[in-house]
């Protein structure tokens, strides 16, 4: 871990670090008085650290006191406001453990999070302070997001990618199929906000394929004005023209089956670039394809060896 980093094993809870930040930037305190401040000493130095760190105190060597930088009086939320963005400018490489975690999506609470043990214990007191500041929320071994800029950090980290890709030709497939996908994902986000807003629902869709493509669905969103969280989960399929030919997986399948008629697939022609929705795809494509409507063909099979077994 970076040397400058070593602050975030321990810190002063953000309420007693603006308690320290008053009494540093208001009374003359020098090193030796801080011993004398009435908490623990480890954590009060690395706090005064951070706060010279992120420039909102300096200490005059010359007259052996610290000095505050920012305006006189300022309050506790202006305070945080600036506090935040010089922390994530300082030390932006101590929040790339959001790019190191595996995100996932919390239907209940209607957010994104990741696990606690999946962060380095040496940055217990970051993990406090973005709590104690309102930008993620803690609760036992889950890490809910709250300040989606924090996502950003996860923008140049390849989470995607699990095997080494050698062939220069499924390469080149991957990277179309990715770009098609995309395409028709940003375009079914603006689809549907256009869906919310006819329906008179006064709420935003949030693309979650980004960040988490094991859900079984890319979009979250609502199903009427009364949803207090997502409840309308939206799978986009890219198609090139109107045979509506896509892929779909077990687990997308199985997602489908479970959310019924929350579950929505949102086809995408690419030649007239219009949406055809299909609700409850399970049953719909159960049905159709016993009706020779629609046909569902294997691509793919999981092969296993039984011979240990005979």
């Amino acid at each position: 871990m970076n040397g400058k980093n070593e602050v975030f094993r321990i810190l002063l809870p953000i309420k007693e670090l603006f308690e320290l930040y008053q009494k540093l930037s208001e009374t003359i305190i020098t090193k030796i008085d801080v011993k004398g401040l009435g908490l623990d000493t480890i954590a009060v130095n690395n706090t005064i650290s951070l706060l010279c760190e992120v420039g909102i105190i300096q200490f005059n060597q010359e007259k052996n006191i610290f000095q505050k930088t920012l305006i006189k009086n300022i309050g506790l939320n202006d305070f945080l406001e600036i506090f935040y963005t010089r922390l994530k400018s300082s030390y932006s490489d101590a929040f790339t453990f959001i790019s190191q975690a595996e995100l996932k999506y919390d239907e209940a609470e209607g957010k994104l999070y990741i696990k606690r043990n999946s962060v380095n214990l040496n940055l217990s007191g970051l993990l406090m302070l973005l709590d104690g500041i309102g930008k993620v929320k803690i609760r036992q071994n889950d890490i809910f997001i709250l300040d989606k800029s924090l996502l950003d950090y996860r923008k140049d980290y390849n989470i995607h990618s699990t095997y080494h890709k050698t062939l220069e030709e499924l390469k080149k497939q991957l990277e179309i199929a990715e770009k098609f996908g995309a395409e028709a994902e940003l375009a079914a986000m603006k689809y549907e906000i256009k869906i919310l807003k006819n329906a008179g629902i006064d709420k935003s869709p949030e693309r979650i394929s980004e960040y988490n493509t094991c859900a079984g669905y890319d979009i979250v969103s609502y199903m009427n004005k009364d949803s207090l969280i997502p409840d309308k989960y939206i799978e986009v399929k890219s198609c090139s023209d109107n045979n509506w030919i896509f892929y779909i997986s077990r687990n997308e399948l199985e997602v489908a089956k479970s959310k019924q008629d929350n579950y929505n697939l949102y086809l995408f022609n690419r030649k007239n670039r219009e949406f055809r929705i299909i609700q409850d795809p399970y049953n719909f494509l159960i049905e159709n394809e016993r009706i020779n409507q629609w046909t569902m063909e294997p691509q793919v099979y999981k092969v296993k060896s039984l011979e240990g077994l005979i």
